[in-house]
């Protein structure tokens, strides 16, 4: 995947697809199993702390319960 800087991405699929994995990864939060993720020209695996300077996270909660 590949986004343009300047760019707003979204993703989204079914229950179970990767895509909280992906960001995780992305936000070096989790580490890859194998291949290779760079965000903004920097491997996220070996800078860390330079990808975590130049992005935001912020998750969400939802705001219901179900009983």
């Amino acid at each position: 995947m590949s986004v343009p800087g300047g760019t707003v991405c979204a993703l989204l699929g079914p229950n179970g697809a990767g895509k909280t994995t992906a960001v995780r990864i992305l936000a070096t939060l989790t580490k890859p199993d194998s291949g290779t993720a760079i965000v903004a020209g920097h491997d996220v695996t070996r800078e860390p702390r330079r990808v975590r300077e130049l992005i935001g996270l912020a998750g969400s909660t939802p705001r219901w319960t179900t009983t």
